[in-house]
């Protein structure tokens, strides 16, 4: 099902739109999170010397399949002809323009936890333990800050457990830079999410008693089919 935004050039109620830095003639971000790419003539990108005429619209967001937040790419071509891409999180980018940060803090958390909510007035900074904090006291959904995880086999075996999950991936990717761990971990929070595998894995949080069981419940679910091919 295709999400719904609001693509219309008509002003919400109390929009501010402001300039993008680096990107100015080009687009602008409002306290409502939309972006407007403005009118202009721009090289065509296969035929050189031919221009094209872009009309100002409102951008529609990807939202991103791994981890549920909506992300613009803007993209511009400098004076040596070459094309400038910039990709960021609505969420942040809307932050970063309409929210003071006094406290440098590193994340934005959106009050609601609706992650396709990027109003200015459901946004806030926050750092990770403030974040983890407000999904799990306000919002209700079960804490995984400092919880360790457990990891199998599809079949069961090769139970392990660890301190967190990117200790279970530093273990299965070795000495790698941490932010390949760090983009991988949102598969296997899924994976967790959805009781389904990443990287040939099970994965769950031990706070959860049945996790032993469900590492085995692969395992007998494989017994039983092999059982039915022998019969």
């Amino acid at each position: 099902m295709e999400t719904k935004f609001n693509l219309s050039l008509e002003n919400i109620p109390g929009e501010i739109w402001l300039p993008v830095k680096g990107f100015e003639s080009h687009y602008l971000i409002s306290s409502e999170g939309r972006l407007k790419s403005l009118s202009r003539t721009i090289p065509h990108n296969r035929f050189k010397g031919v221009m094209v005429n872009r009309v100002e619209h409102i951008m529609r967001p990807k939202v991103m399949k791994t981890t549920g937040y909506a992300n613009y790419q803007l993209r511009i071509t400098n004076q040596y002809g070459k094309a400038v891409t910039k990709v960021t999180t609505v969420h942040r980018f809307v932050a970063e323009y309409f929210i003071e940060n006094p406290f440098n803090k590193p994340q934005v958390n959106h009050k609601n936890g609706d992650k396709l909510d990027n109003r200015v007035t459901n946004l806030e900074w926050a750092t990770r333990n403030e974040n983890a904090r407000h999904s799990h006291l306000i919002l209700g959904n079960p804490s995984t800050v400092g919880k360790k995880i457990w990891r199998s086999k599809i079949d069961g075996s090769d139970y392990q457990t660890f301190e967190a999950i990117y200790a279970g991936m530093r273990d299965i990717l070795g000495d790698v830079h941490s932010r390949k761990i760090r983009d991988k971990k949102w598969n296997i929070r899924r994976a967790i999410r959805k009781n389904g595998t990443a990287y040939g894995y099970k994965w769950g949080y031990v706070y959860d008693d049945n996790a032993p069981q469900k590492a085995i419940s692969a395992l007998e679910s494989m017994i039983n089919k092999l059982r039915g091919f022998i019969k």
